[in-house]
């Protein structure tokens, strides 16, 4: 048997696309920030091409289809609202902005520096602690872990600890949520069998263990009652109040308004820009057919990009239309949903458009990945309208948001004082001819932050 090295030659088929075909999906992909960044940095390499400002509506056909059609929303309205043209409109609208997002971290060294009396190293020390918070406030990490081989008393550390937990908000520098709960309520002035009771057993103080805490003479009835109530009135995460989530701003790459009974696309014009060819560099070209040989290089380097402008153009102009039919083909499907919420969302799945617009599934998921749209219902992701469903027993498919809605109907006509299992919802659901398993309710009743039935049973037998 032979295990040296060979070479063979196969004969094989295979589909690749070439570079025209990869970029014009490159484009169709792109969300409208990426899309502007990209063509900016075209730009700034083909000398051949510009963006075009003059403002008119694009020369595209504008789809129309049913009740929807489509068209351009001027630069200077977007959503309904015109700009204001005032510098002063403006320039009030940028000082509303903050210059950076506070953090955590940086508004108790702001509070720590106003503590006088503090040493060298117990600020140091302190300004350890706080690196070491993580979102929540909490220290969850130990003495010698956080010194290492600094040789840290632990009498010390412990001192600096009390201190950094005096800063606001209160609870912060705790280790455990028991501790971040007793600091708040000693802050509160609560009563101490309630400080006590929170850290010995707080796991216990939840309505589902009042029946054992009252049977075993730990509580009374009234007891348990008081301490819910302070419990009430703390924060299980103090830190995450100041800064520590990064809001993320979304602008739509269209508009649903309904004029005159008709239900109108406005697009951005972001989403779809509009380039040109730039007539200089046109004319030169169309002046210079038979160029001098020390120009025939620069000719040459404008026809290749010009060339590759005119394909830009295109896979733009490909864009624009198959981003029409598909959010056409979506809304004209989701018509109920613009007409009555997000619990009229209909079942349906990205190959229904694709068999609808004669496109490959990729296509639509491309299309729509990274899109949004505003709506009377608020600004919604296009992959949004995109469920599969649950087939029921007739054949129908219902949306997890018809469903959903269904399930909060069930648990908001029940007596206030009774307890409705999820397998007792599963039965109402069936009466009325919908049929899930126990285990969807349970996971949609969490989704729409519904407690158990223990946490809805008001108070305790």
């Amino acid at each position: 048997m032979d295990f040296g090295m060979n070479l063979w030659q196969l004969p094989a088929v295979r589909m690749k696309l070439n570079h025209t075909l990869q970029q014009s999906i490159q484009v169709l992909q792109y969300s409208s920030d990426a899309l502007h960044d990209w063509l900016a940095q075209q730009i700034r390499d083909n000398p051949m091409l510009d963006w075009n400002e003059n403002g008119t509506k694009p020369t595209w056909d504008w789809q129309t289809r049913g009740h929807f059609r489509c068209d351009w929303m001027n630069s200077r309205t977007v959503g309904g609202v015109r700009e204001r043209n005032d510098d002063q409109g403006l320039a009030d609208w940028w000082m509303r902005i903050p210059d950076h997002e506070k953090k955590l971290q940086d508004d108790l060294r702001e509070q720590l520096h106003m503590i006088e009396g503090l040493s060298k190293s117990e600020r140091m020390i302190c300004e350890l602690m706080i690196d070491a918070l993580d979102d929540d406030g909490y220290l969850r990490i130990s003495f010698d872990d956080l010194f290492q081989h600094q040789h840290i008393p632990d009498r010390f550390a412990r001192s600096c600890l009390s201190t950094l937990q005096t800063l606001e908000p209160i609870g912060v520098g705790a280790r455990s949520i028991e501790e971040c709960i007793a600091l708040q309520l000693r802050k509160l002035n609560a009563p101490e069998f309630v400080i006590q009771a929170v850290e010995k057993q707080m796991n216990q103080l939840s309505p589902p263990h009042w029946k054992t805490l009252i049977r075993k003479k730990q509580f009374t009835k009234a007891e348990l009652e008081e301490i819910w109530h302070w419990l009430g009135q703390t924060d299980p995460r103090p830190g995450i109040r100041i800064g520590s989530e990064e809001i993320t701003y979304v602008t739509p790459d269209a508009w649903v308004i309904k004029e005159q009974g008709q239900w109108v696309i406005r697009w951005n014009p972001r989403a779809i820009p509009q380039l040109q060819i730039s007539s200089q560099w046109a004319q030169w070209i169309n002046g210079h057919k038979q160029p001098e040989p020390a120009e025939k290089e620069s000719l040459e380097y404008l026809q290749e990009k010009r060339i590759l402008s005119k394909r830009i153009t295109h896979h733009l102009h490909m864009r624009a239309y198959t981003l029409q039919r598909v959010v056409l083909a979506i809304l004209t499907r989701q018509e109920a949903f613009l007409e009555r919420g997000i619990d009229a969302i209909q079942a349906l799945e990205m190959q229904e458009i694709a068999d609808e617009l004669e496109l490959h599934e990729s296509t639509v998921s491309r299309s729509v990945q990274g899109k949004w749209i505003a709506t009377p219902w608020g600004t919604q992701p296009l992959r949004m309208f995109f469920h599969s469903g649950i087939r029921q027993r007739s054949g129908k498919r219902m949306s997890p948001q018809q469903i959903q809605a269904q399930i909060k109907l069930v648990l908001t006509k029940q007596p206030t004082n009774s307890r409705m299992s999820d397998q007792m919802v599963v039965e109402q659901l069936q009466l009325a001819g919908i049929h899930v398993a126990r285990r969807t309710v349970n996971k949609y009743r969490h989704q729409l932050g519904i407690p158990c039935s223990y946490d809805r049973f008001d108070g305790a037998e």
